[in-house]
This record gives structure tokens, C-alpha cells and sequence, in this order.
């Protein structure tokens, strides 16, 4: 049985951490416009004001803080980041003064930690923004969620990513099949992060896990209050109860759908998997079909089985599986033959290849 209590000691402990760090962050108003230097390989960027410098990595939240505007008119990060890419390779020196500039148009501050001899840039931040203390934020969360709605205040979970602390909790929704956790990120106060969930589903018969879901309205809850705490939970609730209920549906339509022998003989063969592989995927259908019907259900359960539960595949693998398995639910198996086959970031092909190509 897993001991909420000590999970629960974990995340105060690592908030704890993060919040006396940020304890020591100091922060300067950019009032004249700043010298701005980056190094020759383009990782590094120096913003000298008043002369004293403060040295930041040109990493994604840098690059979008800063380019987003120089560029206001571009939305998606990708798009500001190929920008910025193209206007360093081809005139360097423009691009820092476009970045000096951003400094005299806009009122900004920069928030940075000393580090011996150096300045470390920790976030670039406007008038509006408004520190947070994480644990106080974890105080109100909590108490909201007993207060105003079904969510489940007990720590499932802890983990970190990309630097972010998330606390995972059971999404208790009773009726359905699909199982949820939402994880709160919690936000640090960089000027870039927010405090959003990330969603985790599996099936709850089987605990078969399903690929992570983000919804298009994703609730977000910024560094200047423009939404109100109870609003976000709010937008929580209804976010997982509605997807729950989407995935619901597809399920009883998945079941209803008979699995098509060529079909999913097709798929098979269009999968790049290892032939001991495709046998024991061949078993587990067969087992999932004797319990709830030769459907694309049984395929889709089938899949995702292998993705949580096989250990003679590599993690890599056992993703795909989880992936192919979840967009049969959601996409259908027809959706999922005839959509574009994905590649990865590597440029190499999913588990599911081109109709053109076969897996031999």
C-alpha cells in the first residue's frame, strides 16, 4: 500500500529547497538600455546594465521571455526560436541589439542570483508579475480542493521534470473506466513558468497506462492573478470529468467496432517490431479478446498492455506501444492506418511505418 504520508513529506521537503533558494534571488529594474553580448557559439548571453553584467544560458525560456518581443507578431516558441537562430548565424550583432532594445521598450526587470563573482540570470519579468511562495500556493490549493470540489487532496505521487516539481493526486471520478491523475506543477518565479496539471491516464481494470493527455484549453494558473484560484480548479474539474467521459465514449465505440482480420493484419505488418515480439502481441490480443470480444477494444487493451507490462522490450518500445495503443482508442484502427506515419525527433519512423514500407 503506498504511504501518502511520505510522499506528502516529500514534496514540502523539495518545495522547502525551492523556496529558501528563492529566497536569495534578488532583482534589478532595467531602466536605460543595456549593453547585450552573446558569446560566440550563440549559448550565452550577457545583459550588461549600469556595469554590472548578469550572464544568461540562451536556453527556451530566455529565447521565448525575450524573443517573443522582438517578434510579437509570432506565437509558437518554434517559430521564435528559428528566428532567433536565423538572425544569430546571420548578423549576431543585430540580434543583441534587437535584444537591447526589448530592454528600452519594454519595462522589465531582471531577477538573477549571485553566484560567486557572476550574475546568473533566473527570469526576465514585467511590472505585473507577482511572486509566489510555493508552499503558501500548495496551503490554498489544498484547502480549495476540500473545500469547493470532488478532487482528491492525497498525495499520489511526486516527481520532477525539466526542473519543475509535480505533486500527483488521484483524480476520483467514480463510473468510469479510464482512471486520471492530475499533477500540479508547481511553478517557479522565473517570470516564464505557471502553475498548470499535467494528466496521466490508465485503464483501471488493468492498469494499463494511456499516453499523456494535455487539453487544448489547458487551465493555467499565472504569476499575475489574472485568474482567480477557485476558477482554476474549477477549470480542473471539468477538464478531467469531460475527458473521462470523451474516453468513455470511445471506448463503448471501440467495442462496438469488430476487429477486421485485414485490418489488423495490415497494422501488423506495418509495424517495426522484432517477430518474437509481434507473437507474444498476437497472444495478448487473443487473451483480451476472449474477455471483452474479438473488437478494437481488445487490440487497443492489447497494446497498451505491452507498452506498461512487457519487460523484454526496451522503455522506447514500450512507449510506442502505450502511443499506438491509446490513438486506436481515440483515432480508431482505420484512423490510426491512414493518418501520416510520425517520426520522431530523431527523423526515424514510429513503430507504425509508411504504407510503403514494411518491417522485414
Amino acid at each position: 500500500m503506498r504511504n501518502h504520508n511520505t510522499d506528502e513529506q516529500k514534496v514540502v521537503s523539495q518545495l522547502t529547497a525551492l523556496v529558501d533558494f528563492e529566497s536569495q534571488v534578488r532583482e534589478v529594474a532595467i531602466d536605460q538600455c543595456p549593453e547585450a553580448h552573446l558569446a560566440t557559439n550563440g549559448k550565452r548571453l550577457d545583459i550588461v546594465h549600469r556595469g554590472i553584467a548578469f550572464q544568461g544560458a540562451v536556453l527556451r525560456p530566455l529565447i521565448h521571455q525575450i524573443g517573443g518581443r522582438i517578434w510579437p507578431d509570432v506565437d509558437k516558441f518554434e517559430d521564435i526560436a528559428d528566428r532567433w537562430q536565423t538572425r544569430f548565424h546571420q548578423d549576431s550583432r543585430r540580434l543583441e541589439s534587437d535584444i537591447a532594445n526589448v530592454f528600452s521598450r519594454y519595462d522589465l526587470k531582471i531577477r538573477y542570483v549571485e553566484d560567486g563573482k557572476s550574475n546568473l540570470v533566473y527570469g526576465i519579468v514585467s511590472p505585473q508579475f507577482v511572486e509566489v511562495n510555493q508552499l503558501d500556493f500548495r496551503s490554498r490549493f489544498l484547502q480549495e480542493i476540500c473545500n469547493n470540489t470532488g478532487l482528491d487532496a492525497r498525495t499520489e505521487r511526486v516527481s520532477t521534470r525539466f526542473g519543475n516539481i509535480i505533486e500527483y493526486f488521484h483524480f476520483d471520478s467514480p463510473g468510469f473506466q479510464i482512471g486520471m491523475e492530475y499533477g500540479l506543477v508547481y511553478a517557479r518565479n522565473t517570470g516564464y513558468d505557471a502553475y498548470k496539471v499535467d494528466w496521466r491516464r490508465y485503464v483501471l481494470v488493468c492498469t494499463n497506462g494511456l499516453k499523456e493527455w494535455t487539453s487544448k484549453d489547458q487551465a493555467k494558473w499565472h504569476h499575475n492573478h489574472a485568474l482567480d484560484l477557485t476558477e482554476f480548479l474549477s477549470d480542473i474539474a471539468k477538464e478531467g470529468v469531460g475527458h473521462q467521459q470523451l474516453l468513455e465514449d470511445r471506448i463503448e465505440i471501440a467495442r462496438s467496432t469488430a476487429l477486421d482480420r485485414d485490418t489488423a493484419s495490415e497494422l501488423i505488418n506495418r509495424m517495426s517490431l522484432a517477430d518474437a515480439t509481434k507473437q507474444r502481441l498476437f497472444a495478448r490480443t487473443k487473451d483480451e479478446s476472449r474477455a471483452v470480444g474479438r473488437n478494437e477494444w481488445a487490440l487497443s487493451q492489447a497494446l497498451t498492455y505491452m507498452g506498461t507490462h512487457d519487460k523484454h522490450i526496451s522503455f522506447q518500445t514500450r512507449r510506442q506501444f502505450t502511443e499506438v495503443g491509446t490513438d486506436i482508442l481515440e483515432r480508431s484502427l482505420k484512423g490510426v492506418l491512414q493518418g501520416n506515419a510520425q517520426t520522431g525527433k530523431d527523423g526515424f519512423y514510429g513503430m507504425v511505418l509508411p504504407k510503403s514500407l514494411r518491417y522485414h
